[in-house]
């Protein structure tokens, strides 16, 4: 049997160390309201038997694609 090297161990930095500084600062941007979104009106759906609805991915994280062939 062949045998495996040995794992290299992790070396700690020195106590020395300057941490990492961050070279940017987040700026806050306010966006103005443009009311509610428009009703998804596709009755064809990829991976689901019954339409989507605003309704029903309420609550819920939502990545929206929008592609086209062409």
């Amino acid at each position: 049997t062949t045998e495996q090297p040995a794992a290299k161990t992790a070396v700690p930095l020195p106590a020395t160390a300057v941490p990492p500084t961050p070279t940017t600062i987040a700026e806050e941007i306010v966006l103005p309201y443009l009311g509610q979104a428009p009703e998804i009106t596709n009755d064809t759906w990829i991976n689901t038997d019954v339409p989507v609805t605003l309704a029903s991915q309420q609550g819920k994280v939502v990545l929206i694609e929008f592609w086209t062939f062409g």
